[in-house]
């Protein structure tokens, strides 16, 4: 992030401080104004007594590098005051996130990531590169002793706010949405954050060992809200694919369009996923996978996502033949999906067989072609 800062003259006079409008550049030509003074006439107890303020001014306009933890486009409108004496300022007002924002937070280390289980066994390093050897961003922010802060943040439903999973941003979250969110800050460092962010629209692109990658839709009405730790707040997101497959019931084979998806919820670093599956334009459908319970409805909803078919035909037939040996990869396959990323779920295939009288060829090709293609030489 670059700043300019303004080149007017800021006048000491009988050890008073004056800042007249003074103003630091972002982006753009919005600058963030500085009014007030600082009173230095006792050195053990320097007094300030500002007004901060910002119009639409762009706070943060970067491209994503190594080190990022956030970039993207930042608009922000301000108004706040500090006053007190430096050791124990005090910092009241507003924080106004506008429309047009569009920033991505770097999540660098994501319960939701399947890892490689030999990733980082042996690793190299150049001291010479200085970039593996930079700080740890991700420890707490310091504030200055003593300072309090209360902030009321708005967020404007226009903003666009992304969270990228991998480190090469294929599985990510988009969101769309606003709210009204509380900071503060005590004299101690503690740090305090309430309030809720709600999706509007939004799409998570995510990928699992023996499912290709997949947008879904982000169902509006998702939220994050935030409940003290800001590092931790609670997730509720829902996402679905539309999916149009064929399903075998005693009447014949028709066309059902399915909704398969993720349910994330819990703390951000204890998430919980679940997947759903449901046919809300086939009753006959829906009261099947309404009978089943929610482990059947997550295996059904898996084996969508890794074949594209429906697994249980309609009236409680079934669609098509596996095989055994299928069943017992794809069992393995999903196991590790559920033991490393769904922790909510234990999702398993038995040794049912699924069989509706076709050749099963073309889908048991298909399943391993995704399974070759998402980890390689694994399998």
């Amino acid at each position: 992030m670059d700043f300019r800062i303004d080149d007017q003259w800021i006048p000491v006079e009988q050890s008073v401080i004056t800042f007249n409008q003074w103003k630091i550049y972002g982006e753009g030509d919005n600058p963030f104004i500085i009014d007030g003074t600082v009173d230095m006439s006792q050195l053990s107890r320097i007094m300030a007594d500002l007004t901060l303020h910002a119009d639409n001014m762009t706070l943060l306009n970067s491209e994503r590098n190594p080190e990022s933890l956030l970039y993207g486009k930042l608009l922000v409108s301000l108004n706040t005051t500090i006053k007190g004496p430096l050791n124990g300022l005090e910092m009241r007002g507003n924080v106004h996130l506008l429309g047009g924002t569009n920033a991505t937070y770097v999540l660098t280390d994501s319960p939701l990531t399947v890892q490689d289980r030999l990733d980082g066994l042996v690793t190299f390093v150049s001291f010479a590169d200085t970039v593996d050897l930079r700080p740890d961003w991700n420890q707490a922010p310091h504030l200055p002793g003593g300072m309090e802060m209360l902030i009321v943040i708005e967020i404007d439903q226009s903003v666009q706010l992304s969270v990228d999973l991998t480190a090469d941003q294929s599985n990510h979250v988009e969101l769309t949405g606003g709210g009204n969110l509380t900071f503060q800050s005590t004299r101690l460092g503690d740090m305090v954050l309430n309030g809720r962010y709600t999706v509007s629209e939004g799409t998570v692109s995510y990928t699992l060992p023996v499912v290709p990658l997949k947008d879904f839709s982000v169902h509006e009405g998702s939220y994050v809200e935030f409940t003290g730790n800001s590092m931790n707040p609670t997730v509720n997101l829902t996402a679905t694919e539309r999916i149009r497959t064929s399903v075998v019931a005693e009447s014949g084979s028709r066309m059902v369009n399915f909704d398969v998806g993720i349910v994330v919820t819990e703390n951000l670093e204890d998430l919980s996923l679940e997947f759903t599956l449901s046919a809300p334009e086939d009753i006959s459908v829906q009261n099947d996978l309404a009978a089943m319970g929610q482990e059947e409805v997550a295996k059904q909803a898996v084996g969508m996502l890794v074949t594209g078919r429906y697994l249980a035909g309609g009236g409680g037939s079934t669609n098509f033949d596996m095989g055994d040996a299928l069943n017992t990869f794809l069992q393995n396959e999903i196991g590790n999906i559920a033991g490393d990323a769904l922790k909510s779920v234990d999702i398993s295939f038995d040794s049912d067989t699924y069989n509706d009288g076709a050749n099963p060829g073309p889908i048991i090709r298909s399943v391993f072609q995704n399974v070759f293609i998402m980890t390689g030489s694994r399998s």
